[in-house]
C-alpha cells in the first residue's frame, strides 16, 4: 500500500519479470532458492493494472486460450481446469459471454478484474502479483475480489500467495490481508501484520 508513484507497480513488475527498460540488479529468492523471473517456466504470474483482456473473447475462451499457451496437457485436462477455475472464481454464469469492448458491453468491471485472475491462474503459479484490483469497483466489489483472493489462497494450502497493491483499503478489506507493507518514494515504511501496525 502507499500513494501514487511511490513504487508499488515498479515493485512487482520487476520482481516478476516485466520490467524491459531498466537495468535492475539482486536477486529473486523463493522459499531460499534463486528464482529468474524472466525464465519461461517463471512460477510467479502478473496481473496489470490496465485492462490487458481481448474483449471480443469470453472468458472461458481467455482462460482457455491462455492454458493452450502456457500448458503442455491434454485438451480434456485443460478444458476441466479451465471450467473448475471459473466456477472458482464465480464467473460460470458469464463464463460464454463476451468480454466486453468500448462498442459491445459485456462483462462488470469486477468480472472482468476475476477473468484477468483466471488466465494468470491457470498456469498454476506459486506467486500471483495483482495491480491495484480493486480500482474503478465499488466498496462491496472490491471487498468481494479481496475475499476471493483470500479463499483462493486458503484452499491452495501453501501452493499460491498472492501479492497486491492497493492504494486506500477500508477496515473491512484491511482485515483480510495477512501481511502488508506500506512504501512511499520506493522506501519500505512498514511490513507486517496489521496488529503490529497499530504499535
Amino acid at each position: 500500500m502507499g500513494p501514487s508513484a511511490s513504487g508499488k507497480s515498479l515493485l512487482m513488475q520487476s520482481l516478476s519479470g516485466r520490467v524491459q527498460d531498466l537495468t535492475i540488479t539482486g536477486e529473486v529468492t523463493i522459499n531460499g532458492a534463486i528464482a529468474n523471473p524472466k525464465a519461461i517456466d517463471n512460477p510467479i504470474a502478473y496481473v496489470p493494472q490496465e485492462d490487458s483482456l481481448i474483449g471480443e473473447l469470453t472468458a472461458r475462451e481467455m482462460t482457455r486460450n491462455t492454458a493452450l499457451l502456457k500448458r503442455n496437457e491434454s485438451a480434456d485436462k485443460l478444458e476441466k481446469d479451465v471450467q473448475n477455475l471459473l466456477e472458482k472464481l464465480g464467473l460460470s454464469s458469464v463464463a460464454d459471454g463476451i468480454i466486453g469492448t468500448l462498442l459491445f458491453r459485456g462483462l462488470s468491471g469486477g468480472q472482468k478484474k476475476r477473468v484477468e485472475i483466471s488466465a494468470e491462474l491457470i498456469a498454476s503459479p506459486s506467486i500471483l502479483f495483482i495491480d491495484e484490483p480493486t480500482s474503478g469497483l465499488d466498496a462491496k466489489i472490491a471487498y468481494d475480489v479481496i475475499n476471493l483472493l483470500r479463499e483462493l489462497v486458503k484452499a491452495s494450502k501453501g501452493d499460491l500467495s498472492v501479492v497486491l497493491s492497493i492504494h486506500q483499503p477500508n477496515s473491512r478489506i484491511l482485515e483480510l490481508f495477512d501481511h502488508w507493507m506500506l512504501i512511499d518514494k520506493g522506501q519500505l515504511l512498514f511490513f507486517g501484520t496489521l496488529e503490529e501496525s497499530m504499535t
